[in-house]
């Protein structure tokens, strides 16, 4: 077993994310994820191994899973716009519009100009029935 700090480690993380995009590009989320958890086994703490464990758990309709990892991404590094995003959309996905909206919220005051983020909000309110807020969040 490797440790985050051995030589080989390295090698072995950047093995495991090689194979695991070739299996997303593949359309094998399975096998994808199968190769995150060997590199999360190496470094518990990677924000881009979580990240895409959350990916693939999303595609596999693991929601549960895949919230827990986008949320393990923002508290090792809450810049990252795009795992706040999709976690929204993963939100609006499980029907809890209003945690969706806090989440995207904070998204948007980092960075007002992602277009995904409006529109993952327009959803939510849409999904509470607040139709003109839905309106007014696609067309920002």
């Amino acid at each position: 077993m490797y440790s985050a700090t051995s030589p080989t480690a390295a090698p072995e993380l950047e093995k495991h994310f090689h194979e695991a995009d070739q299996a997303l590009r593949a359309g094998n989320p399975q096998l994808a994820r199968q190769h995150f958890f060997q590199a999360l086994a190496l470094s518990p703490e990677a924000p881009n191994v979580h990240h895409g464990l959350a990916t693939c758990c999303f595609l596999l309709h693991d929601l549960n899973g895949a919230v827990y990892h986008f949320q393990v991404v923002l508290r090792q590094d809450p810049t990252r716009i795009g795992a706040a995003i999709n976690l929204g959309a993963v939100y609006n996905q499980m029907g809890r519009p209003d945690e969706a909206l806090n989440v995207l919220r904070q998204s948007i005051k980092q960075d007002p100009k992602r277009a995904e983020a409006y529109y993952n909000m327009g959803l939510a309110y849409r999904l509470k029935g607040q139709v003109e807020l839905a309106i007014q969040s696609y067309k920002e």
